[in-house]
This record gives C-alpha cells, sequence and structure tokens, in this order.
C-alpha cells in the first residue's frame, strides 16, 4: 500500500508489504550471487529403443507352447518365467543324462566292489604265502567277498597241501623199506607240479585283479564322461543349471520334457508371437523384450 501520510516525497511513493504477505507472494530474500542463466530451448527429437538392451528371444528347440506367463506391454524383471514349451529333444536330453548318471553310479559301484576283492584277495594270498592251515584261512575269510578268486586260490592251495602231505607221509616210511624210490619220486614230482600250479594259480589272479580294477576304473572314466557331455549338450540348448541337476523322470514326469523361456534382463514386453498350443521353433521369435 502507499504510505500518503509521509511528510517526506521519497516516503510518499514508497511501497510497503506486509511480512505475513510475503509467503503467499513466493517473495524471497537471499544474498547476491554469481551463477549461470538457464535458458530453456526447444528442438525436435525422437524416443527410440536402447539398442543394447533389446532381446528378440527365440526358442533354442522345436516344440508346442504349453503356457505363456506374460502379456504384451507388461513389465518384468530379469530371470522371469516367459513361456513353457514342451519339446521332445529336451525330453530326450535330459532322459540320455538320467540315464547315463545312473550308468555312473553302477560303474561306481562295480569298481568299489572290485576294489574290495582285490583288497580282500591280496590278504588270503598273504595267508596262503605263509602256508597257514587251510581250515584257519577258511574261517578267517568265509564272510570276505573275494568273487570265485577264493575258490581258485584255495582250489590249488588244497592240492599242494595235499601233495605235501603224501610227500611227508611217504618220507617217514621211506627207511622202513615198505615204499619204493619211485612212488616217493612220483610224489614229490606231484608236490613240485602242485606247488607250481599253486604259484601260477596266484600270479594269474595278482593280474586278473589289477586288470579288472584298471578297466573298472576306465568305466567310471567313460560314465563320467557321458554325463558330462549330456549335461553340457543341455546347457547349450538354455537349459538352466538347476534344471539339470534336478532331472528325474519318476518325478517329474512329462514335465521332464518342459524348456523353460525366461527374461534376460528388467525390460518391457513390446512384441508378442506366442500363444498356448502354439508350434514353434528356433527361426522364429516368440517374444521381444526391451529397456
Amino acid at each position: 500500500y502507499a504510505n500518503s501520510t509521509a511528510k517526506d516525497p521519497k516516503q510518499a511513493n514508497r511501497i510497503e508489504l506486509p511480512t505475513e504477505l510475503w509467503a503467499p507472494s513466493r517473495i524471497k530474500l537471499e544474498s547476491p550471487k554469481e551463477e549461470l542463466l538457464a535458458v530453456p530451448v526447444h528442438l525436435t527429437g525422437k524416443v527410440s529403443l536402447n539398442e543394447d538392451r533389446i532381446s528378440h528371444i527365440y526358442p533354442m528347440v522345436e516344440g508346442t507352447v504349453d503356457s505363456v506367463s506374460v502379456s504384451l506391454g507388461q513389465n518384468i524383471k530379469a530371470d522371469d518365467l516367459l513361456v513353457v514349451i514342451h519339446s521332445r529333444e529336451i525330453g530326450q536330453a535330459k532322459l540320455n543324462l538320467y540315464q547315463a548318471r545312473l550308468q555312473r553310479e553302477i560303474a561306481i559301484v562295480k569298481r568299489d566292489l572290485q576294489t574290495r576283492i582285490a583288497e580282500n584277495t591280496r590278504r588270503l594270498i598273504d595267508e596262503l604265502r605263509q602256508r597257514r592251515a587251510i581250515q584257519e584261512i577258511e574261517s578267517k575269510f568265509r564272510t570276505l567277498a573275494m568273487g570265485d578268486y577264493r575258490e581258485r586260490l584255495l582250489a590249488s592251495y588244497s592240492s599242494y597241501l595235499k601233495s605235501q602231505a603224501d610227500v611227508a607221509r611217504l618220507e617217514n616210511v621211506q627207511d622202513s623199506g615198505a615204499v619204493s624210490g619211485k612212488l616217493l619220486l612220483t610224489a614229490q614230482s606231484n608236490r613240485d607240479a602242485d606247488l607250481a600250479t599253486f604259484q601260477a594259480r596266484i600270479e594269474q589272479i595278482e593280474y586278473e585283479m589289477q586288470t579288472d580294477i584298471l578297466l573298472a576304473n576306465q568305466l567310471v572314466k567313460e560314465a563320467d564322461t557321458r554325463v558330462a557331455v549330456d549335461a553340457t549338450s543341455l546347457r547349450i540348448l538354455g537349459v538352466d543349471s538347476k534344471d539339470i541337476e534336478s532331472v528325474d523322470p519318476t518325478t517329474q514326469g512329462e514335465a521332464i520334457s518342459h524348456y523353460p523361456i525366461r527374461a534376460p534382463f528388467d525390460g518391457t514386453v513390446i512384441t508378442k508371437d506366442v500363444t498356448v498350443r502354439e508350434q514353434v521353433r528356433p527361426s522364429a521369435s516368440v517374444l521381444t523384450v526391451a529397456d
């Protein structure tokens, strides 16, 4: 308002604004400072997709769409499930992996059993070389797994013990003249032959055990390679590592052939060319996601 009652002409032209009106009038007092003057400039432009953040999604396999979890224009997060495809190729690849894992388990069991048999047989051979009594050996090793090695070793060892006993018996009565020298010589020859057979049997079994263990280890390596190859084949097709580890047809049933497609990053579905029960193939895009 104008101060019309002031005696000073300068004061008469002065307009005063009460302080309570400063805030509604958006008046603010500040110390003067130097800064750039911002001037808005209006230009033409274009809104476009970030070419580094756009993904045209193609399935890696042929199949039938089992489910679609997104709609056009939907905002999604990285790793969200987009589409599930029923693929015979994926199902067969997973079954191959499952069978390869079973074969590996069998190969490992056989290798462990063969190793245990070899350890038990070596213990038996050590006892036989010390010329233990047959009854003592049979009692000590009766419950240990040795396959047919036990029978073969004990059979040749028993033959040798019998021949040795025959020689000892004939030697005891030779001086009495009741036994001819020829008969004793024959018994000694039989003993030597049985001893040679027994020693050869030990060498043969030791060779067989070594060969069997090498073969068992080789079968495990081959089984490991088969599992690795089948698992890698699934990874090449884009199957998630968790899905690969959990392959089990006994619990998954038909779902073992499911091939999920997940979002590569956060974004928006800008094209959608897929519906349930539709046939899809690697040559056709099913979705486009852009950030």
